[in-house]
């Protein structure tokens, strides 16, 4: 069995739209359950929000602290936004190869295989997808080659009748066998569409 080659993929955003999305909606997602949190730790630390006292809130809370709270959520957003594009890219990644040997395909490139990296998601599809094109790649070459005897026949009949001796019995013999040739062609077609 052949090793399958090491695939790196170079380029992060593959599909930039996609993984742009998915990364800002990580980020948002993120920072809003972050400041919520955040706030109900200021609340809960510093008593409530608003008047405490005849003070302000903003005069008996420490301003380090929510400089400090608000670093660390961008920060914390800005880590899960990379690390969903890392996600992301492992989805994104498979999607867009196959996508492109699916065009590969549809152009008649039968030989045209898929392969992920090995952390990749969707290796089943990958496998599923190169059995798929072995499939139509080895149906292409049997009908090739049924294309190509009923081609041969039909030349050895033409050739029989152009003769000056032409031989009735060999006409038919050929005849006969390019009948059974097409009746086979056929026979295939009816299976390959299930009637």
């Amino acid at each position: 069995m052949t090793k399958k080659p090491l695939i790196k993929r170079r380029n992060y955003f593959v599909n930039k739209r996609v993984q742009g999305l998915y990364a800002l909606f990580i980020i948002m997602s993120v920072g809003i359950i972050s400041l919520l949190v955040s706030m109900e730790i200021l609340r809960t630390f510093y008593g409530s929000f608003g008047q405490m006292d005849n003070e302000s809130f903003f005069t008996g809370v420490n301003i380090y602290f929510i400089f400090k709270v608000l670093a660390l959520l961008v920060l914390g957003s800005l880590l899960i936004g990379g690390l969903s594009l890392f996600a992301s890219h492992r989805i994104a990644g498979p999607i867009f190869r196959l996508n492109k040997s699916l065009k590969q395909l549809a152009k008649g490139h039968y030989d045209e295989r898929l392969s992920f990296r090995k952390h990749d998601y969707f290796q089943e599809i990958a496998d599923n997808f190169n059995t798929m094109a072995e499939s139509f790649e080895k149906r292409i070459i049997d009908e090739s080659k049924l294309i190509s005897e009923m081609d041969h026949k039909v030349e050895d009949i033409v050739e029989q009748m152009e003769l000056n001796d032409y031989n009735k019995d060999q006409t038919m013999i050929a005849l006969q066998e390019l009948k059974e040739l097409i009746e086979h062609c056929q026979q295939i077609i009816r299976e390959e569409r299930g009637y």
